[in-house]
């Protein structure tokens, strides 16, 4: 069974070697995402950053595990979860394109407190990573 799970979480990366640590989540990401057969997109503001994953359930389950563990990370926070048939972002092991102001101006309201009880938010955030990862 494939699994779709989208989380938001707060950056724990000082300013000053936030791209660098960025730079190795993504190159890890894209070798270990491969391995395990999942794709998804990952996007960052100055604060948070959002994921989603899709794949096999075991391997996003796995994968979900090392990410809450992750001291670059905080507050990690799984929003939604769904069993899927065909994933959204099938052609990138994990589409990221750096930081954009374009991309944390539409994204930056959309994170924060409570988006895990807002499906709209949700809705939106999950509509503009497979957007970005199609794009």
């Amino acid at each position: 069974m494939e699994r779709s799970l989208l989380y938001v979480s707060r950056k724990a990366l000082c300013a000053e070697r936030s791209a660098a640590e960025i730079e190795k989540i993504v190159d890890v990401s894209m070798a270990r995402n491969t391995e395990l057969g999942i794709t998804g997109g990952l996007i960052c503001t100055t604060d948070y950053f959002a994921q989603l994953l899709e794949g096999p359930a075991e391997a996003v389950d796995q994968l979900m595990e090392r990410i809450d563990r992750d001291p670059r990370h905080t507050d990690v926070t799984v929003v939604r979860v769904d069993a899927i048939d065909q994933r959204r972002v099938s052609k990138w092991s994990m589409a990221y394109s750096g930081p954009s102001s374009y991309v944390a101006g539409r994204i930056a309201p959309l994170l924060g407190s409570k988006i895990e009880g807002d499906p709209h938010r949700i809705d939106r955030l999950m509509s503009l990573i497979v957007e970005f990862a199609a794009g």
